[in-house]
């Protein structure tokens, strides 16, 4: 489960890098991930 982030991760990081997506974007899609895979206890509102 916590491989599928982190490969979820880099390839947003990659796509960035690409300059595909803005860095907020990259954000909000990484919290999106931890949400969906239940690692969002540290992600603060």
């Amino acid at each position: 489960m916590h491989s599928i982030y982190l490969q979820t991760a880099s390839i947003l990081l990659a796509l960035h890098a690409r300059g595909f997506l803005c860095a907020e974007e990259v954000g909000r899609q990484i919290i999106r991930e931890q949400i969906k895979t239940g690692v969002s206890h540290f992600v603060t509102s």
